[in-house]
């Protein structure tokens, strides 16, 4: 019976989704009556906006391939952000990392250190020691990237950049819960042409890009080289030793070739070499408990204070004085080398039938080393003092292979995709750990493989239901995944009694259903519904006792989104807009918890909650009244809460979680861009301002219960830009620009560590800085 009422309440779920086009429709029918219709345009130059064009006085038309196939961003029923490399250049977008000023409703996740970052999308997510699979999976060139993210990427010669939202799966790549990030680079031409760009800025920063683009042999192989350099100072400062935390010291390079040897045939491989150096941007104290102290009559872990003997409170005040300056034994070397490479092969066997094959490797080695209790004492850390200081070591080998068949049929009525996906993730962690002077090791490796097979098809339903523009959509997936954990010699949960080898078998499906309704070819209405999983596993800090003790169960999620999009004019202007609604349930929640094992070492990993469901909404909009002035914006609203809280594991823990981490109320962006009248002799000359708002983020589960005090403040802050381009039409291009200009001082990560021993952590944010840009197009 229990299981009969579960199914039906899922089937009431998808079945809202006819309700929900019904309301939808009332939202396309406000939009005034003097709208005007534009038409976009379908160009594929790059896939994403090196091919925007410039459209309604000015606006440009966003083409994306979100969907696998090339078109505009307005007419895509489902809610996706993109940006091309122009967007990013003018927001002063230089690595994954910073993201989240640049996309509301996503959090860029800094935990242990200022290198090591995970997503978070609609509260879908994961955590530092997390043995969870990313809830957001980051591909480029559609090419998934190594799972546990290390260095913040550097984002140079891009074509765009995509945002998807919600579950995934029917489409490309690996299923996820939270939605997909999908960078993509400039890909070689016909033309010979390239660029360079320098920057000098605060804290030393010096940083290069430039990509040249050479046509061998005419329209049949051309090649583009591109690179990129940065070296910054760090902004944290370690008092005791004296030097800077945070330091970038990154270099990359990339080699892409374009191979058309006939109309039908083509074929383009991409490599890039990545190497980062630097040193660690530790977290500082954000707050601690002391002994005796409680929450809701709940007792608080006082481990960090008695273990100093009251002397963590001296160091917790002078953090909260300065947050820039932590006071360490040790400054954390950085160390990061990630290997790329894709090969794409497409063949049209006719103009309605396309075969395309995706073969990729992602190789990545980092170091990451903390003193996590962030004060003189090694209570806390990921390092051996006795072999100073390199610490945890990431060593992930990653492969993918994806054959799809994408097509039409003669009449265009029907256009479907089908798709084979396999790929394998093999990583070795070698992680010395101190705890209150006692330095061990875990040493273990972990698989995953996971092949999949998967279709999605759109049908016009015009002729059928009399609606022009009315299509139906569906998709489905089922994947297999095989896991495995293996204890290596040397570390701690070698102990006899554990289990040294564990493997496991899961597979579910994902599905999508939707409907969309072009009322006009400005108006698009949609609604959808999907549903996808991600894998358990095992979580590899804690001993294997029985084949049982660090497992945790797979998550399961659907979804239901319905949104408007309109593109076209406001009265005699140029107005672009688009409004999605959300709910999204899961079961078996993926949360992580940090706590300590029976013998009292601190322990991490993931744990299942019963039943969780986040709704929002999300706005975004775009607008020039003028034509030397453009306006826009975007906003996001989550409601994220636990509607079974009741957390479990295989290694013993029963609880109940009290709020979601990491899921900000409401963040929004906004900016606005003024050309100013000069003469075309001198060029071009633009200053842009850019604002970023966030709601306070918990970053525990448990905060009204034993880890309070672990809620970062929202905050608000400025970036300025002023441009000259094409300088007294030379080609030269001039920049100056400002990030965080009134200097606010907030938090962008934290680390609850409050369980384990008493102290969480959090990394402030960069100070305000300045910079200059020189660049030349040729």
């Amino acid at each position: 019976m229990r299981k009969s009422a579960e199914i039906n309440r899922l089937e009431n779920r998808r079945c809202k989704i006819f309700s929900l086009l019904g309301a939808t429709s009332i939202l396309a029918y406000s939009v005034p009556s003097f709208a005007q219709d534009t038409l976009p345009t379908n160009s594929d130059t790059n896939e994403i906006t090196n091919s925007a064009s410039e459209q309604n006085d000015g606006l440009k038309e966003i083409i994306v391939t979100a969907q696998r196939r090339t078109e505009s961003l307005s007419r895509v029923p489902v809610s996706v952000a993109a940006f091309d490399g122009k967007d990013l250049q003018q927001r002063a977008i230089t690595q994954t990392n910073q993201l989240q000023t640049l996309v509301p409703g996503v959090t860029m996740i800094t935990t242990n250190s200022s290198n090591e970052f995970d997503y978070a999308i609609r509260g879908q997510t994961v955590q530092a020691y997390s043995g969870s699979v990313p809830s957001v999976v980051v591909y480029m060139n559609e090419v998934p990237l190594a799972p546990k993210g290390t260095t913040g990427g550097a984002l140079y010669d891009l074509a765009g950049l995509e945002v998807l939202k919600g579950p995934q799966g029917t489409l490309f790549g690996r299923n996820n819960t939270g939605g997909s990030v999908l960078i993509k680079t400039v890909k070689p031409t016909n033309e010979f042409e390239g660029f360079f760009s320098v920057r000098a800025g605060s804290f030393d920063h010096l940083s290069a890009q430039a990509a040249v683009n050479v046509p061998l042999i005419d329209n049949v192989l051309s090649i583009r080289l591109a690179g990129s350099l940065q070296k910054e100072d760090g902004y944290l400062r370690n008092v005791l030793n004296k030097t800077t935390l945070g330091d970038i010291d990154h270099k990359s390079m990339r080699v892409s070739i374009a191979f058309t040897p006939t109309d039908k045939l083509s074929n383009l491989s991409v490599f890039q070499y990545d190497k980062a150096r630097g040193t660690e941007g530790n977290p500082q104290i954000f707050s601690h408990y002391k002994v005796g102290q409680t929450n809701n009559g709940k007792p608080l872990t006082s481990l960090t204070e008695s273990f100093t003997n009251g002397q963590q409170s001296i160091y917790a005040d002078l953090a909260k004085r300065n947050p820039y300056e932590l006071y360490l034994l040790y400054t954390g070397p950085h160390k990061s080398k990630n290997m790329f490479f894709q090969n794409t092969t497409t063949f049209e066997i006719s103009d309605e039938i396309q075969i395309k094959n995706v073969f990729g490797i992602v190789n990545s080695n980092s170091i990451v080393s903390n003193q996590l209790n962030a004060s003189p004492f090694i209570i806390l850390a990921d390092l051996d003092p006795s072999n100073c200081c390199e610490g945890l070591n990431y060593d992930q080998k990653n492969w993918s292979e994806e054959l799809q068949i994408q097509g039409k049929t003669n009449d265009g009525k029907l256009s479907y995709l089908v798709g084979a996906f396999i790929s394998s993730s093999k990583a070795i962690n070698n992680w010395p750990f101190t705890f209150t002077g006692f330095s061990f090791y875990w040493r273990y490796s972990t698989i995953d493989y996971s092949k999949a097979i998967y279709s999605q098809a759109t049908y016009d339903l015009s002729d059928m239901t009399g609606l022009s523009g009315l299509s139906v959509t569906a998709g489905g997936r089922y994947t297999w995944e095989r896991l495995g954990a293996n204890q290596l010699p040397g570390g701690i949960n070698t102990n006899a009694g554990n289990v040294l080898v564990q493997r496991s078998n899961e597979s579910a499906p994902s599905w999508q259903l939707g409907l969309q309704y072009q009322t006009s070819p400005s108006t698009l209405l949609y609604a959808v519904t999907r549903g996808s999983w991600r894998a358990g596993g095992y979580n590899n800090g804690g001993p294997g006792l029985n084949g049982l003790g660090n497992a945790f169960d797979k998550e399961t999620t659907q979804d239901v989104e319905m949104g408007v999009k309109y593109d076209g004019r406001l009265g005699d202007r140029p107005f672009r807009a688009s409004l999605a609604g959300f709910t999204q349930w899961n079961q078996g929640y993926q949360a992580t918890l940090y706590n300590r094992d029976a013998n009292g070492t601190p322990s991490s990993g993931a744990i299942n909650v019963k039943a969780a469901r986040v709704r929002g909404v999300e706005l975004a909009l775009d607008t020039k009244p003028f034509n030397w002035l453009q306006i826009g914006g975007s906003a996001a609203y989550n409601d994220a809460v636990f509607t079974n809280p009741l957390g479990t594991s295989g290694g013993g823990f029963i609880g109940s979680l009290t709020n979601f981490a990491n899921t900000p109320k409401f963040s929004a962006a906004a900016f606005v861009s003024v050309d100013l009248p000069v003469s075309d002799t001198l060029g071009s000359m633009k200053i842009r301002v850019d604002t970023y708002s966030v709601t306070e983020t918990p970053f525990s589960n448990f905060t009204k219960s034993v880890m309070p005090e672990t809620t970062l403040p929202g905050y608000t802050r400025l970036d300025l830009r002023y441009e000259w381009n094409n300088v007294m039409k030379t080609g030269l291009n001039i920049a100056a620009f400002g990030q965080n200009v009134f200097n606010k001082q907030y938090w962008i990560g934290g680390f609850p560590l409050g369980f384990s021993q008493g102290t969480n952590t959090a990394i402030p944010s960069k100070p305000g800085s300045f910079g200059l840009e020189l660049g030349y197009n040729f």
